[in-house]
């Protein structure tokens, strides 16, 4: 591999704060048995 550009949202998926940002979608947990994403919702 010669480059590698990285995608837009690369640097902030890397923050702590999105990390832990439960209405992220990345975030979310999914249930196989009810195929439904769960969200944890603000605080």
């Amino acid at each position: 591999m010669r480059a590698f550009v990285k995608y837009n949202l690369f640097h902030k998926e890397q923050k702590r704060a999105f990390k832990k940002d439960p209405t992220q979608p990345k975030n979310w947990a999914f249930d196989e048995l009810a195929d439904e994403w769960t969200c944890g919702g603000r605080p």
